[in-house]
């Protein structure tokens, strides 16, 4: 590496910094001739350090300037029109994705649309739903507990489940099952 860039003058230029902060820094308890030497070689190690560091950047920024130059010299017609397909196909999936995800939007909207009253559960429905399923966290009620709680006979309890069961499943105005 020293024959190669780093002259002996840089070298000894950072050995008398490293002499000079190890004189600033010593303490009177210490070696000063193993605290010298250990500056001396780190700011000389820090120098040598950097520079090939700089170096290796240095030749990986020409290396990738020269990669890039060629492959730019070597492609044909033909590749350069298949990537103009593969830019276009890219556009056109990507318009397709944006559509898909507006309908499924909308459909989520539809979803959770409150406003649409045609299929909305009254509070007797969600009542009854909430005991036969136990979904308020009690257990599940049966059909003559219901009745008993509700005062509505079991004919009618029938019904009004379904009906709730059936304005649950219903989507867009299809049933989905």
């Amino acid at each position: 590496m020293l024959r190669e860039g780093i002259s002996y003058d840089d070298l000894t230029q950072e050995g008398i910094v490293g002499l000079i902060k190890a004189h600033e820094l010593f303490e009177d308890d210490k070696d000063f001739k193993l605290y010298k030497d250990y500056y001396i070689a780190k700011e000389m190690f820090n120098y040598i350090n950097n520079y090939a560091n700089y170096r290796k950047a240095a030749f990986k920024d020409y290396a990738k300037h020269e990669i890039h130059k060629d492959s730019h010299l070597k492609i044909s017609l033909k590749e350069r029109d298949k990537s103009e397909e593969l830019k276009k196909l890219e556009k056109e999936n990507k318009e397709k994705h944006i559509e898909e995800m507006k309908q499924l939007e909308k459909r989520a909207e539809a979803l959770f649309d409150y406003l649409n009253l045609k299929y909305r559960l009254s509070e007797r429905e969600i009542r009854v739903l909430v005991m036969y399923y136990g979904l308020d966290g009690h257990e599940k009620k049966a059909f003559s507990q219901i009745s008993e709680i509700t005062k509505i006979d079991d004919d009618n309890l029938d019904k009004l489940l379904k009906g709730a069961m059936f304005k649950l499943s219903t989507v867009d105005e299809k049933v989905e099952l």
